[in-house]
């Protein structure tokens, strides 16, 4: 009989133990939780589209463009497809430009001077044209 309570007690105050972590693990989570939901509140205005054109070009053996954006704000394309480097002084011309290329791939490497918003806007007018384009950074070094 002895056996049988001892065996009752320690299921007991397994039971217990059990509990109480059960109790500490949702409590943990729930203050996890607020603090997850805090870092999704930064309000951010994003950029709107001036207009939406749907156009889609790529096929097998197409080459890439780079786009170059030198501090100074003006743009350089060249890649295989371009006989000699392009230099384009505005947005809008090199919009006309990619439009008359359509490349299915454009690699951008922007200088770190310019405004982020002018980086956005590239990347939307491009997504416009339906090119893939890609932003290109420089591999930080480990020490």
């Amino acid at each position: 009989m002895e056996s049988t309570n001892d065996l009752n007690k320690s299921m007991t105050s397994f039971v217990d133990i059990m509990s109480i972590l059960l109790l500490c693990f949702a409590l943990i989570t729930v203050l996890l939780a607020a603090n997850i939901n805090k870092e999704y509140l930064a309000k951010v205005e994003l950029l709107k589209r001036e207009n939406i054109t749907k156009t889609t070009k790529s096929g097998p053996g197409e080459n890439a463009v780079y786009l170059t954006v030198t501090k100074k704000g003006k743009f350089i394309l060249e890649g295989k497809m371009i006989a000699a480097e392009i230099k384009l002084m505005s947005r809008e011309a090199l919009r006309d430009e990619l439009k008359r290329l359509s490349p299915p791939k454009l690699n951008m490497r922007v200088d770190a001077s310019v405004p982020t918003g002018k980086t956005q806007n590239l990347l939307l007018d491009c997504q416009d044209l339906g090119v893939l384009a890609f932003l290109t950074t420089e591999n930080k070094k480990e020490e």
